[in-house]
């Protein structure tokens, strides 16, 4: 069965700017998108339908050597009006590969499994592999884990800095992070709302516009729990 392409990637805070600002968009935007097209006819570069209004789409695309990203507004596939079929294919026009109703989208699949990383404990490899997290993603667990640890859930500190609102503990995690992806699929993090989070700070936030606010779910909670003792051996 074809299923779709195992790219994702997870939107910049310019990127959620320009999404959350789209007057009367057909839904909210999700922090993490996963490529649409026809897995077995692409290279490179990678399309997500990221906000809709009316008829125009916003699809972003991005390439894997990252030399390429972009939110374009594009119309929808008229491919299958032209070629007589009743058929409604869901991706841009001029779209590569065959329209959406040729091969078999699907959210159920199982995510691919984590790229291999060297992990000197088995044990702990083998339980990295059983919650499909990264190396880095585990280490970003982590240290949400340890600042909610330290200053709470609610707290006006956020990783050293101090803010005038009380807030719920953030990390700000570039959105490169191998493995972030996976942890929002997974529910491991989440995005609050409203987000992006942005501490008034003169330049701190300037300075990381390739970052993402996310915050440890119960699940991801649960998860750090787990991982605990590997951490404090």
């Amino acid at each position: 069965m074809i299923t779709l392409c195992e790219a994702t990637v997870i939107l910049s805070e310019a990127e959620w700017a320009t999404l959350t600002a789209v007057p009367e968009a057909d839904h909210e935007p999700e922090p993490w998108l996963r490529c649409e097209l026809d897995p077995r006819q692409h290279h490179q570069c990678h399309y997500a339908l990221a906000q809709s209004w009316r008829r125009e789409q916003w699809w972003l695309r991005w390439c894997d050597d990252f030399a390429v990203r972009d939110l374009s507004m594009m119309t929808l596939c008229t491919r299958a009006h032209n070629s007589g079929t009743s058929e409604l294919c869901t991706l841009f026009d001029d779209h590569p590969g065959r329209c959406s109703y040729e091969f078999e989208p699907t959210d159920a699949e199982p995510l691919p499994p984590c790229p291999a990383e060297a992990i000197a404990d088995p044990d702990l490899a083998a339980m990295l592999r059983a919650f499909g997290l990264t190396v880095s993603m585990a280490h970003c667990l982590r240290t949400l884990f340890a600042v909610e640890q330290v200053w709470g859930l609610r707290s006006r500190r956020h990783l050293e800095v101090t803010t005038p609102t009380s807030s719920p503990q953030l990390l700000r995690a570039e959105v490169s992070t191998p493995g972030l992806a996976r942890a929002l699929a997974t529910g491991l993090v989440f995005v609050p709302h409203p987000a992006p989070y942005r501490p008034p700070l003169t330049g701190w936030h300037q300075t990381r516009a390739s970052s993402v606010a996310i915050q440890l779910s119960p699940r991801g909670r649960h998860v750090a729990y787990e991982l605990l003792p590997f951490w404090e051996s």
